[in-house]
C-alpha cells in the first residue's frame, strides 16, 4: 500500500507531463503506474475465474505477474547501462510506448470480456492444437524480433520473454491435463487460447 502511494504521488509530479527531458528513473516510475492497473485487472479477473473453475488461466496470470515484477527493474537496469544518451532515450521511449499500449489494450479487453460472452469454438483437441500453434507462432515471433533488434538491449529483452514462455507452455499443458473433466478442460482452454491470441497482437 505504501509503495502504491509513493509511486502515485511521485508520478503526479513527473517531468514527462511537462514535456521536459525525463531521466530513466522518472520513466521507470511512469512504467510502474501504467503496469499497476493491468495487474489489478488480472487480479479482478482471477476472482471471477475462480468461481468458474478456470484454474489454468489463474495460474498463467500469476506467472505473468511474477515475470513482470522481476523484469521491470531488470529492463531499466539495462537502459541505465546504455552509454550513448541518444540510444538510451530512444529505447526507453520505445519501451514506455509499448507499456502505454498494453495498458490501453488491457483496459479495452477487460471491458469486452465483461460485456461480451466468450466465443471460442472447437473441441478440447482442436483448441489444444490451436494453442500449440500459438506457442510456435509466439516463439518464432520472438526469434524474429531478436534477429531484427535495433539495439542489443532488445535482443536480451526478447530472449528473456522467450525463456519465460518456453518454460510456461509445458506448465500450462500439464495443468490442463490434470483437470478431471472434459468440460473443465474445454472452458480453461477457451479462455487460455483467447488470452494467448491477444498476446500475439501489437498493443495498438
Amino acid at each position: 500500500m505504501r509503495v502504491h502511494f509513493v509511486i502515485t504521488v511521485i508520478a503526479e509530479e513527473n517531468p514527462i507531463d511537462y514535456g521536459e527531458q525525463a531521466n530513466t528513473d522518472a520513466v521507470k516510475l511512469r512504467a510502474y503506474t501504467l503496469v499497476e492497473p493491468i495487474g489489478q485487472i488480472m487480479k479482478t479477473a482471477e476472482k471471477r475465474y475462480k468461481k468458474q473453475g478456470l484454474t489454468v488461466p489463474i495460474e498463467f496470470y500469476g506467472d505473468v505477474k511474477d515475470f513482470v515484477v522481476a523484469t521491470l527493474p531488470w529492463v531499466f537496469d539495462q537502459f541505465k547501462a546504455i552509454g550513448n544518451e541518444t540510444d538510451r532515450e530512444r529505447v526507453t521511449a520505445q519501451f514506455i510506448g509499448e507499456v502505454h499500449g498494453f495498458n490501453y489494450m488491457s483496459k479495452r479487453l477487460d471491458k469486452i470480456r465483461l460485456n461480451t460472452p466468450l466465443n471460442v469454438p472447437g473441441s478440447t483437441t482442436e483448441l489444444l492444437g490451436k494453442i500449440q500453434q500459438t506457442e510456435k507462432f509466439i516463439l518464432e515471433s520472438l526469434d524474429h524480433e531478436m534477429a531484427i533488434a535495433s539495439h542489443p538491449v532488445w535482443t536480451a529483452f526478447h530472449l528473456r520473454i522467450k525463456n519465460f514462455m518456453t518454460a510456461e507452455f509445458p506448465k500450462l499443458y500439464k495443468a490442463i491435463n490434470k483437470l478431471p473433466f472434459e468440460e473443465a478442460k474445454l472452458k480453461n482452454l477457451q479462455v487460455l487460447l483467447a488470452d494467448l491470441s491477444h498476446a500475439t497482437l501489437p498493443p495498438l
